[in-house]
């Protein structure tokens, strides 16, 4: 019985994780579809290694960031501060002027 329901539990939550998966794949598509179309040819692998490391390199900070506040105070009020984190960059990003522009 209670193997019968841990597999259950786990394929509801690997297909509620199909969603977030793909929309997550088309974004880093997109972005990277950007940059290197909005880039000259003679620096596109500069600013690709710069692309890299902003998008993949620094995700270890934002852990280390998420787990120390996760311990310090309650794991969803450190995900909630992540969320509105998102939120204001996004907000950032949509109001300022030009940002935009490719």
């Amino acid at each position: 019985m209670a193997i019968e329901l841990s597999f259950q539990i786990i394929d509801t939550s690997n297909c509620a994780q199909i969603l977030p998966d793909s929309i997550f794949v088309r974004t880093l598509t997109t972005a990277n579809t950007l940059v290197q179309g909005s880039t000259l040819e003679a620096l596109r692998g500069r600013v690709m290694s710069l692309w890299t490391l902003t998008a993949f390199g620094l995700t270890p900070f934002g852990s280390l960031q998420a787990g120390a506040l996760a311990s310090a105070l309650d794991a969803p009020l450190a995900l909630g501060f992540g969320a509105l984190v998102c939120l204001a960059a996004a907000a950032v990003a949509l109001l300022t002027p030009g940002l935009g522009d490719v």
